[in-house]
């Protein structure tokens, strides 16, 4: 009766694997393939029924007919009644296998990375601008500035965002020019214009540089809170037997999680284009990834595969340890928040109100400060707090979790 129930329960699993994927292929497949795919759903759905309804007469007796199934050497135990109608289903589903894995071997299981796009105007200009400036600029230098963009996922090569670096710099210098001599014009004060020409080349400079690592820490913290569901979702997957690398394929093209999914399609790419097998994509990917924890879960399956261990008992696990640490993550972002209004009053509230009585003063009592009139003082200060506010707005647009 074990034996027998053992069988019935293998089978099962098979047909679970073939239906993941007959209804993946068929949310892709024309009308007529379609068809195929949702007749050959049918079918497995009823084997399957069949066999569950099978389990409770297992369990209480030995009575239930054995039907040897050639096609694939099983022994499997249904009842009398039902051996007709599983016979043929059987064999809806032999001749639909035929014609649909003869289809899903014809076509190319390439997944591409969605930000592989034609350079825009912007990067032509820059590359034909400062192309060879930036090529012997970045010889074995900005190390870093490469590393970033690489985990950042941007579709740049450091000498051609490099440039890009150069042109944001000469176009913000042309800008301030305009911007100081108007405002030169305007006040006839030489001191405002002066800064103007310091300081927009120098943010512009700046953000440039340190944009691909902003990007890639808020990669690595959307990442971080997708990767408990994704990886309790991967651990399903595995659960019903199918290839290993399917689990990935499955994520990567999910829309569920439109950032885990990206460096999923990292690992399917290594394995398509360049012939990698799954266990160095995964080492090779993790390497490249802005998340330390999604680089320890690939390193792990990578681990797992290489040692013959069993991948859904590792996900079971690592997804308990990672969900732990998102509900951790959460409790102390809200404790951070508490931090982060109180800082946010006594900077952008009550220093504003204390800066703007003091300029009342001085309006009042003449004169200025630092060869500043009180105009061009209170001018400065709106300035600075609007983009005071509109940094820590960024700041914890980019702070908090996603989800």
């Amino acid at each position: 009766m074990i034996q027998e129930l053992k069988s019935n329960i293998e089978k099962e699993m098979k047909i679970a694997g073939q239906l993941l994927l007959f209804s993946e292929e068929r949310e892709k497949a024309s009308a007529d393939e379609s068809a195929l795919f949702s007749n050959a759903i049918s079918s497995l759905q009823d084997q399957l029924r069949i066999l569950n309804a099978a389990v409770p007469s297992l369990l209480e007796s030995k009575e239930a007919k054995k039907i040897k199934i050639a096609r694939v050497g099983e022994m499997l135990s249904i009842s009398a009644q039902e051996k007709e109608r599983f016979m043929r289903d059987l064999g809806i589903e032999k001749e639909a296998l035929k014609m649909l894995k003869k289809k899903i071997r014809q076509k190319k299981e390439t997944v591409v990375l969605d930000y592989y796009k034609k350079p825009s105007a912007f990067t032509k200009m820059s590359s034909s601008l400062f192309s060879k400036t930036s090529m012997n600029l970045t010889r074995s230098r900005f190390d870093n500035l490469k590393r970033d963009l690489r985990k950042a996922n941007m579709p740049y090569l450091l000498p051609t965002y490099f440039s890009m670096i150069l042109c944001s710099v000469l176009i913000s210098i042309l800008a301030a020019i305009a911007i100081a001599a108007a405002v030169f014009i305007a006040s006839n004060d030489i001191l405002l214009p002066i800064i103007i020409l310091i300081a927009v080349p120098a943010l512009t400079l700046f953000l440039a540089y340190f944009y691909p690592a902003s990007q890639a820490s808020s990669i690595k913290g959307k990442i971080d809170d997708e990767l408990p569901f994704a990886v309790m979702h991967m651990s399903a997957i595995a659960g019903s037997g199918v290839e290993p690398s399917k689990i990935f394929k499955i994520i990567a093209v999910s829309k569920e999680y439109p950032v885990v999914s990206n460096e999923m399609k990292k690992i399917i790419n290594l394995i398509n284009f360049y012939g990698y097998d799954l266990s160095t994509a995964l080492k090779t990917t993790a390497e490249t990834t802005s998340s330390k924890m999604l680089a320890d879960v690939l390193k792990g399956i990578s681990t797992t595969i290489t040692s013959g261990g069993n991948i859904k008992e590792y996900l079971d696990k690592i997804a308990a340890d990672i969900l732990l640490d998102y509900k951790l993550r959460r409790k102390r972002f809200s404790t951070i928040s508490e931090t982060y209004a109180e800082i946010y009053t006594g900077l952008l509230i009550a220093a504003p109100l204390m800066f703007m009585l003091m300029l009342v003063f001085v309006n009042i009592i003449g004169g200025g400060f630092a060869g500043l009139s009180s105009t061009n003082l209170a001018m400065i200060g709106i300035g600075a707090l609007i983009v005071i506010n509109i940094v820590f707005l960024i700041f914890l647009n980019l702070s908090q979790p996603k989800t």
